[in-house]
């Protein structure tokens, strides 16, 4: 059994360091910060992003899913600023942006974990506000090739709600209804080139 106390004393900031950047480094965040968020905070897990710069600055796709991999915790970026150029520190801007923006959806630590394994198409979390009028979802790319389609649930929203829900990457925004998001979940869809993707849901003013 793991209780409170023993987490709180846990040495949760190096769950497992890497000294790596890109794709690889960023499966290794995926896995450790979803298998520690089973027992630990989501501010108790910990991730580092390193050296975007030493990546291709020009593959916005793979600069997204290295912040992305980070944001289900706590996020830390260790680079060389000015080795960053002015269009990939755009991108990084931006991602940053919206880890602050889903930081909002953790406070209560509610949420449903979807674990990375050797069938599973995406790996992600989900959280949701504690009154149910809201979710940021975070997804990933897994084992996935080609285009897919992920169905997420979402059973802890409220059916008497209307939702706004924002895909990020695709800027959109489309209005659902509570019950139909309860009954028959979310898809989002991957085309080919899609490696992660973030989703806001709030409920309709």
């Amino acid at each position: 059994m793991i209780n409170e106390f023993t987490a709180l004393l846990a040495q949760s900031h190096w769950i497992r360091d890497g000294g790596n950047n890109g794709m690889g480094h960023a499966r290794s965040n995926l896995s450790e910060a979803l298998g520690a968020m089973g027992f630990l905070f989501p501010w108790g897990a910990c991730r580092w992003t390193n050296n975007p710069d030493q990546m291709d600055a020009n593959n916005d796709e793979l600069t997204r899913f290295y912040c992305r991999s980070a944001m289900m915790g706590t996020w830390g970026i260790v680079a060389d600023l000015p080795r960053i150029g002015e269009h990939q520190r755009a991108v990084i801007c931006e991602e940053v942006a919206h880890y602050r923006r889903l930081n909002a959806f953790k406070t209560s630590c509610l949420y449903d974990l979807q674990l990375p394994g050797r069938g599973a198409n995406a790996a992600g979390v989900t959280f949701y506000k504690p009154d149910g009028r809201g979710a940021g979802v975070v997804l990933y790319r897994w084992n996935a090739k080609g285009s897919f389609t992920h169905t997420l649930d979402l059973a802890h929203l409220n059916a008497a709600e209307r939702y706004c829900v924002e895909d990020a990457d695709a800027k959109t925004i489309t209005e659902a209804e509570g019950q139909a998001l309860q009954a028959n979940g979310l898809d989002v869809p991957f085309p080919q080139q899609r490696l992660s993707a973030l989703v806001f849901v709030e409920a309709a003013e």
